[in-house]
């Protein structure tokens, strides 16, 4: 798996960049461990690391973790929620059919990079999470149109 290719990128939050000091983090925490490097022909040189016993007991308390944390309920569009009486009907109906439009653009983008996700799970989960904002953005829609 290539994390700089695009498709990763609506999967996994890591920049290509940081990579390098994550990495030597990792290796001066003795959670990693350099096992080769490696050049062919003109390319850079290649280093290669495996992950150490202190590491998988630290990633399984990372996987742990991330099963137990729930995301934020603070999410930049409650505030806009918050604030809808600044905005006259048609504004507010035209954000809710962009978001909607966005929404949908996103369930095309994961079924499309679905064939690159290393988990289902993980694919099913984002897909259903999205398929609900979208189903809440049509009932918002509905109840818009009921109250003009």
């Amino acid at each position: 798996m290539l994390l700089s290719e695009p498709s990763q990128k609506l999967w996994f939050q890591v920049e290509v960049g940081s990579i390098y000091a994550c990495l030597a983090a990792l290796l001066r925490d003795g959670l990693v461990s350099e096992i080769s490097v490696d050049r062919h022909g003109n390319r850079p040189e290649r280093t290669n690391y495996r992950i150490t016993l202190d590491g998988r007991v630290h990633l399984r308390d990372l996987i742990k973790e991330a099963w137990s944390h729930l995301p934020s309920m603070t999410e930049p569009i409650n505030t806009a929620l918050a604030a809808t009486t600044e905005l006259d009907a048609s504004e507010f109906t035209g954000f809710l059919l962009d978001r909607e439009f966005a929404l949908t653009e996103r369930l095309r983008q994961i079924e499309s990079a679905s064939r690159s996700a290393h988990s289902q799970a993980m694919v099913r989960r984002v897909k259903r999470l999205t398929e609900a904002e979208l189903d809440w953005v049509h009932s918002e829609l509905g109840e818009h149109e009921e109250n003009e």
